[in-house]
């Protein structure tokens, strides 16, 4: 089994977004695409113990404005709800024998998430990655499971 360290190092990289799924803790829901079946994202991890996240649902409607600042709060509320990123510091760890990277989120799209941290089950396959959060959580409703598979470029 690789160490805590081995395993922050093989995250270290670029990761292009290949799937976002949901699938509800009750299993005889359908699966769900929060962001769509054709979301887009990059997952990055530095050497130096950094993270970044960002994904979005292609093809969101442009602002009527080129002014980002001043674009209306339904146009702002629209693309908000199709995308998602946060950063901060990572690190891994292990929890009853499965590795687990704590993404101390220091700024947020979400603001509840601002100053806390996301926990994620990491499956790491060479170049795939797999992360899922640590419990699961609620999604329009209902208690699902998240798995977004990663692929290292």
């Amino acid at each position: 089994m690789p160490s805590a360290n081995e395993i922050q190092q093989g995250l270290v990289g670029t990761w292009k977004l290949i799937s976002l799924i949901s699938k509800p803790v009750n299993s005889d829901g359908p699966i769900g695409y929060p962001l769509g079946k054709d979301a887009q994202g990059y997952l990055f991890y530095s050497a130096q113990g950094y993270m970044a996240a960002t994904l979005m649902s292609p093809g969101a409607k442009e602002y009527t404005t080129t002014d980002p600042y001043n674009a209306s709060d339904d146009e702002a509320g629209e693309a908000a709800r199709n995308f998602m990123s946060y950063s901060g510091p990572f690190e891994v760890f292990f929890q009853d024998g499965q590795s687990f990277v704590k993404h101390h989120t220091d700024v947020s799209l979400v603001p509840n998430w601002a100053g806390k941290h996301q926990i994620r089950q990491v499956d790491l396959n060479g170049d795939e990655l797999v992360l899922s959060p640590d419990r699961p959580w609620e999604l329009n409703g209902i208690l699902v499971n998240q798995y977004l598979t990663w692929k290292r470029l």
